[in-house]
Order: C-alpha cells, then structure tokens, then sequence
C-alpha cells in the first residue's frame, strides 16, 4: 500500500486568512480541500492512505482548544477506515495535563502518533520537562514525528528544530521510534548522520523543492543521496507530501525527475520504495496499523 505519511486537515472555520490564501492560490477550496473525500482525491493514482499531521498552529493552542481539531481528524478516521490515520499534538506546556489528553486520543481514539512542531510551539525536543511524554510514547511502542528544518515562515524561529536535539531523544529512548519531518529541508548531512546512527529514526521527505526554475528536483536529489551516501540505503526515507500546502503528484514526480537525473545514485528500486512501499513498512513494523504492505 502506498502512503502518505504527513498531511494535514483541520477544520476549514479555523483557516487564517493568510493560509486560507496560499491554499486557494493553488487552486483549492478550503471546504473541499479540508475534507476527507478531498485530501483522498489530492491523493489519488499516488497514495492509498494518509496520514493526518495534527498540530497547533500558533504556540499559544490550549489542550481545550487543540481539541477541536483533533475532534475533526477523529470524525475523518471514523469516515475513511483504512484510508486515514492521524497523529495527534498536545500543548508542551501543560503537561501533567497533556499527559491525559494524549492518553484518551492514543487509547481511546485511535490516534496513532504524536506531533511535536517545536518552531510553533517554542520548545527543543531534548527540552528535559519533555521527558515523561516520551516516555509514554516509547511504552506504547508508537512514533513522533518532529518538524526538522526551516519553517520558512515570520515570526517563528527556526532554532527550535535543532536536529542535535533529535540526537539527543534517540540517545535517551533507544526505544521511540522518531520521524524527522521535512528531512532537514537542506541539512541533510545532519539527518543522514542521525539516521544512519539510529535503527529506530526515520525521515519524511515532504517539503523538498528547489526553487530555480526547472531545477526543482535537485534538493529532493541532493537529500536522497546524501541519505543513500551515509546509510547505504533509502529505506529510512519515507513518502510525505505536506498536503494541503503541496500537491501530491508534485512530490512523486520530483523523486522521479531525481532518479532520471542521476540514476547511477538513485536507481528506480530507491524511487519505487520512497513512493510505495517504505512508509507502509514503518507503519506496520511499529504496529501503528495492520499489514499495509
């Protein structure tokens, strides 16, 4: 089964007026584009299921107020079983509070991750008070996924996706499994040195792209060989797209134009299991859901 392991929906009432207009500039609806059937039509002819990435968009989110969305992303996984799972995100700040709020979506609501955005939320991953989460998390045997990389965006700051940090969790729970989101977007020295140092860390590949006209692939061509270069391997790089703020067809179609461009780095073995099957295998191997292979 191919997946898509980072997107994201949201109730569309909650869209600013600034996301709001990058969306429609790419053509979209806000009410379709927030949708279960909609996402699954973006996916269409390149993933099979989804992921649903629920974060706080601004570092200010109560746990109360994060509900809705998680509310939302729920009431989509009922609707599409099998075609969408979801990652929760609770409020770093509360935690005794969290702790219980991140209890009730994993046991109780069919949850399947957690997302911490350390740039929204203005924390580091290895911030020590962060500990007892992580805890939780490597008891249940269950990934998170942290934003790695520039987020590209005033006014939140890019020192809080420190990737040393991420080193440091792996370091400290040899047993959670990890997601780098976004895989560095351009430090890839630094993610593939993590990744090739632990067995249970993982990058999505979301995000990748050059902005020089007609040489748009060669970040995500950069990022796969550096990866291949340092792990011997792409199996640890794993298909995400960033929906609704990245077409999905986009994405596949600059892993391609990297295989044609150096396909003595990237044979069409690497770009086949980046698109289709990796993501599945992390799924199913840290039983996140049933044999999706």
């Amino acid at each position: 089964m191919r997946v898509d392991i980072h997107t994201h929906l949201w109730p569309p009432e909650r869209t600013s007026e600034a996301m709001r207009a990058n969306i429609e500039a790419r053509g979209l609806s806000i009410d379709d584009a927030m949708s279960a059937d909609g996402l699954l039509s973006a996916e269409a002819g390149v993933a099979d299921a989804v992921v649903i990435q629920t974060m706080a968009f601004d570092g200010g989110r109560t746990n109360e107020e994060l509900e809705v969305s998680h509310r939302y992303a729920a009431a989509a996984m009922k609707a599409r079983p099998g075609e969408i799972y979801a990652f929760c995100n609770i409020n770093p700040a509360a935690l005794g509070q969290s702790q219980n709020y991140l209890r009730r979506y994993i046991e109780n609501e069919g949850f399947i991750g957690l997302k911490m955005h350390q740039n929204v939320q203005e924390v580091y991953a290895n911030d020590e008070w962060l500990f007892p989460l992580y805890e939780r998390m490597q008891e249940y045997g269950l990934p998170i996924m942290y934003h790695t990389g520039s987020i590209g965006l005033t006014p939140f700051f890019d020192k809080y996706s420190d990737i040393s940090a991420i080193d440091e969790v792996a370091c400290r729970f040899p047993g959670l499994p990890i997601i780098m989101g976004h895989a560095g977007r351009g430090r890839y020295v630094e993610i593939a040195s993590v990744l090739r140092k632990h067995e249970n860390v993982y990058a999505d590949i979301s995000t990748n792209f050059a902005r020089q006209p007609g040489r748009e692939y060669e970040l995500m061509a950069e990022l796969i060989k550096t990866v291949k270069l340092y792990t011997g391997t792409t199996e640890k790089l794993l298909f995400g797209t960033d929906y609704p703020f990245y077409r999905p067809s986009d994405t596949a179609a600059l892993i391609d134009r990297a295989a044609a461009a150096y396909p003595n780095d990237i044979t069409a073995v690497d770009a086949d299991a980046i698109k289709n099957s990796n993501a599945a295998a992390f799924l199913t191997k840290y039983g996140c859901v049933r044999d999706v292979s």
